[in-house]
Formats: structure tokens, C-alpha cells, sequence
């Protein structure tokens, strides 16, 4: 059966297109899906390939029949093992500055006027002046197969509390879960000492805030070289606040960077 539909193939390649001659290469390693695309945009007028049951058609003047042998040649291989690295960093600093007075004056033998939270008598001047800095990295990584798409996620659950009014007027809570994970999609390719990738890392984060999360993704196609780190992306965060009154003034300076860059080895 498979033969005849090869036959029948064949036949009506030859009605539909010049007078070439027809070569079936058959494929060793990779899919007639996976070498298609990389065949056709060098296909000369008045040529075809198509392909099924893991054997290449091809319809083709002598030169560009002997130019896409070429191509099967080179990219018809075994593919290669690679170690993918994703490293997901975060970091931040944070900057407070402010002066607050809390106490209670009195005002004649009866009155007095109350600043802040006062718990004594007098007045008591407080001064803050405080910095903070972090930084955390986060690597990941998995064994694929050029060519071949790969996943990994890491992760874990965490509870969040959900209040709701009910049919009868009670207010109730729920708890369900929900999950906080981090990972990457990705698809490489390599050529000589370069790789390509089709690439989505994915990062999430708990805040501080009770049952917010912080999400990040990217997605992206880049190219660089094998073993190095491949910047593709991150994000730049910066935040300012402040406030002023009777009892005080005070600023808040936050700022906070996430790169991500990725790595890919071949393995022996």
C-alpha cells in the first residue's frame, strides 16, 4: 500500500511540473517534516520536493538536483545530545529614608496636642535611614536532542485563602492552591560552532504580599555560540515614593533587575 501511494506520487508530480528527472532519497536520521522546510526555498522553478514514509521526492534540473543532495547530506546526521542552561537572576536594592515625631505637648494647664502615636509625654524624634540589597540566581537546566523540543518546570503550590459571600448572606473563605513554578520551552539547532533556539523560560515568584505572585516570560528565537551565555532578555524595575505630614516625612527608592541568559553544550 505504502508503495503504491509513493508510485501514485510520483505520477502526479510528473503531470504537474517540468521534465526532470525524479530522484527518492531516503532519509537515515531526520523526518521528510523536519527536512522539508529546509529544501524548499532553494527548489528551482519548475522543481518540487515533498516526501512521505521517510523518503524524500524530488523533482529537479540535474544542478539543483545535485545542490539539494548537498543539503540532505549535511543535515540528514545523526542529531547531537545538548546540555541546555537557563539562568534566571534577581537583583535588587531598596533604600528608606524618613524622620517621624510622635508625642504629646501640653498646651496650658488643660490642653494639650497630640503628633503621631504618641505614648508618653514629650516628644521623641525618630530618624531612618536604611538600605538593603539582594541578589539570588536561579539555573536551570535539561538533555535535548537538536532539533526536538524540551521541557522542564520546577516548582511547588501554595495556598491562597478566597473570601466570598454565600447564598444566605455568610461570608465564608476557600482555599484552593495554586502553583508557583519555573522552567523554559525551547528547540535548538546547531551549525558548525553556533547554536539557534527557539526559547521560552518562564519564572514565578512569590511576593510579599499574601496571594500575589510576580510572573515573568519571554519568548524569543536567538542565535550565539556553543558554551557561551546568551543574553535574551530580562526586565528593569525601578520604584519611588514618599510621604509628608505634621508627624513626618519619609522616601522609598526601589530598584530591581531579572536577567535571563541561556547556555548550550554538546555532550559527548
Amino acid at each position: 500500500m505504502k508503495q503504491l501511494a509513493v508510485l501514485l506520487l510520483i505520477f502526479c508530480l510528473g503531470s504537474a511540473s517540468a521534465d526532470y528527472p525524479i530522484e527518492i532519497i531516503p532519509l537515515k536520521h531526520q523526518t521528510v517534516e523536519q527536512m522539508l522546510p529546509m529544501l524548499r526555498p532553494f527548489v528551482s522553478d519548475g522543481g518540487t520536493v515533498t516526501g512521505m514514509n521517510g523518503q524524500l521526492i524530488i523533482k529537479a534540473s540535474p544542478e539543483n538536483m545535485k545542490q539539494l543532495r548537498r543539503i540532505v547530506d549535511k543535515f540528514d546526521r545523526t542529531p547531537r545530545q545538548l546540555r541546555i542552561a537557563v539562568q534566571q537572576g534577581d537583583t535588587g536594592s531598596s533604600f528608606k529614608r524618613g524622620v517621624g515625631v510622635n508625642g504629646t505637648v501640653p498646651i496650658g494647664d488643660h490642653g494639650s496636642v497630640s503628633i503621631g502615636r504618641p505614648d508618653e509625654d514629650g516628644l521623641n524624634v525618630h530618624i531612618q535611614n536604611r538600605s538593603r540589597t539582594w541578589r539570588t540566581d536561579a539555573d536551570r537546566y535539561v538533555r535535548a536532542t537538536e532539533g526536538m523540543p524540551a521541557f522542564i518546570q520546577t516548582g511547588y503550590s501554595v495556598p491562597v485563602n478566597t473570601g466570598y459571600t454565600d447564598a444566605w448572606g455568610r461570608y465564608r473563605w476557600e482555599r484552593s492552591y495554586h502553583d508557583v513554578t519555573s522552567g523554559f520551552y525551547v528547540t535548538p539547532w546547531v551549525n558548525g560552532d553556533r547554536v539557534t533556539l527557539e526559547i521560552s523560560p518562564f519564572r514565578g515568584q512569590l511576593t510579599n504580599r499574601p496571594g500575589t505572585f510576580r510572573v515573568q516570560q519571554v519568548n524569543t528565537r536567538v542565535t550565539g555560540k556553543l558554551g557561551e551565555w546568551i543574553s535574551i532578555g530580562g526586565a528593569d524595575v525601578e520604584g519611588q515614593g514618599g510621604r509628608e505630614g505634621i508627624s513626618g516625612y519619609g522616601t522609598t527608592i526601589n530598584s530591581s533587575r531579572q536577567p535571563v541568559s541561556v547556555r548550550v553544550e554538546l555532550l559527548p
